[in-house]
């Protein structure tokens, strides 16, 4: 899978980057607060702290968005 990534991204261009993805579908973009009940549903998504709703695959690449700004300012 990862090559497949690689090889759509160059051929359009784009920037891959690795991010630890645990817990990224159970992690709330808004407020970070992690808990499988965020998780309602295979699509819906909503945080239990700070009522954040998205779809779940939406906040899941917003955490994983997150997390790459994260290591890229850890590195400087």
């Amino acid at each position: 899978m990862e090559s497949y990534v690689k090889y759509k991204a160059k051929r359009e261009a784009k920037a891959v980057f690795k991010v630890n993805a645990a817990y990224t579908s159970q992690e709330c973009a808004n407020c970070g607060h992690t808990h499988s009940a965020n998780r309602r549903s295979q699509s819906e998504f909503v945080c239990v702290s700070c009522h954040h709703a998205d779809n779940a695959g939406k906040n899941a690449a917003r955490v994983i968005a997150k997390r790459h700004l994260l290591m890229k300012r850890q590195k400087r």
